[in-house]
């Protein structure tokens, strides 16, 4: 299969919206036919970020720059 064909099946998966794509099994069937097994990355991340928890993919900009500026703490 040529890598063209590959990310064609790659992006119409992304559009779909399912959440975060981690891997995509592609297998080339006889007679033409493609089977995709698609496989998205289930952990949901939470963070405290000034007072409240949420899921960081609903974090807006501000959110975003606040939490990478944070330091760490072991």
């Amino acid at each position: 299969m040529p890598d063209c064909e590959a990310a064609f099946y790659v992006r119409e998966e992304l559009a779909l919206g399912k959440g975060r794509l981690a891997a995509m099994e592609i297998e080339i069937l006889p007679g033409g036919y493609v089977n995709l097994r698609p496989h998205y990355d289930t952990v949901i991340r939470v963070r405290r970020v000034t007072g409240y928890l949420s899921a960081t993919v609903n974090f807006n900009d501000a959110k975003r720059a606040e939490m990478a500026a944070r330091e760490g703490h072991i």
